[in-house]
């Protein structure tokens, strides 16, 4: 039997090798070696046996006539399971599950644009005192006002003012020149100006309230301390209370008036000198005597507050 199948094997290994998914040198090696199993797997051919019961299998089927169609048929399943196993898991490892497909993300929206920061100031400890000091003199011009200017009583002022002279050794020789009834009329012209220009000055301050000008005084002051100068000097309100005379002025004043200050020579002591000199007389005085210039100031003061109050109110506040 097995001879007879290695013949009809070789008639049609055409036939066999379509139907059969063996290679062609499985097929030779059934061939030559189908009487012995054991070297056919040998040579590397699983199952033997196997194959050689579905090729008799399917040569039984030819011999009884079973159509060509059928033939593939049991040829394929009647290969091995370990075959359709693997085909399976293959199919099974190609049909991957469709990936998603992923939204597309929203677009953002555009930042707003940050607005710039504000420069900070500097604070009061980072300026160095020359600084601070540029700093209050800014502050304190803001409430200062700005008076009328009250032209000089000098007469050579008054001339170079008048006859539009520039300081100069021309403007010196041409006052020179001047007889003395001439410089006169310039002396006189000069006292009018002033005392025109101080006119029109209190008519000028009177046209702010009295608060105003208080305050404005305060700021003079208080850049005159810090190296203004004249320019800031104190404006002259005639609706302000009469401040009370401190006590050494007032002993000053009356030394003054008595002719203590006077030189043997007839003339006057300078202020300075005559200062001194009363601050020394002050001390001489009894307590009797002291007492009364300092009755006089708190008297004076005790108007003076009262008049404030009724003008501006709270003092303490200003």
């Amino acid at each position: 039997m097995a001879m007879s199948f290695g013949r009809f094997l070789a008639r049609n290994i055409f036939t066999l090798a379509k139907a059969n998914p063996l290679p062609l040198c499985r097929l030779h090696a059934i061939n030559r070696f189908i009487d012995n199993p054991l070297k056919a797997e040998a040579i590397g051919i699983r199952n033997a046996s196997s194959k050689t019961k579905t090729a008799t299998a399917g040569a039984k089927g030819t011999a009884k006539g079973v159509p060509a169609a059928k033939k593939k048929k049991t040829a394929v399943k009647t290969t091995s399971k370990r075959g359709t196993a693997t085909k399976s898991k293959s199919t099974a490892l190609k049909k991957k599950k469709p990936v998603a497909k992923k939204k597309p993300a929203a677009k953002k929206k555009p930042a707003a644009k940050k607005k710039p920061a504000a420069k900070k100031k500097k604070s009061t400890k980072e300026l160095t005192p020359e600084q601070m000091k540029r700093q209050k003199k800014r502050m304190l011009k803001e409430h200062v006002l700005a008076p009328p200017k009250v032209p000089a009583s000098n007469p050579y002022s008054t001339f170079m003012s008048l006859e539009g002279v520039t300081v100069g050794a021309d403007a010196a020789k041409k006052w020179k020149a001047l007889t003395p009834e001439q410089q006169q009329e310039y002396a006189e012209k000069g006292r009018n100006l002033h005392a025109l220009g101080l006119q029109n000055r209190e008519k000028w301050v009177k046209t702010y309230h009295p608060l105003e000008v208080y305050k404005a005084n305060k700021a003079r002051k208080h850049l005159k301390r810090l190296g203004g100068g004249k320019k800031f000097d104190v404006l002259k309100d005639p609706r302000m209370p009469k401040r009370p005379t401190p006590i050494g002025a007032a002993f000053l004043r009356d030394q003054w008036n008595a002719g203590t200050f006077i030189n043997p020579d007839g003339s006057k002591m300078p202020a300075v000198l005559a200062l001194k000199h009363s601050r020394d007389l002050y001390e001489k005085l009894s307590a009797a005597e002291k007492k009364v210039y300092e009755d006089q100031f708190a008297a004076e003061r005790a108007v003076y507050k009262k008049a404030m109050a009724e003008l501006f109110g709270d003092i303490s506040k200003l």
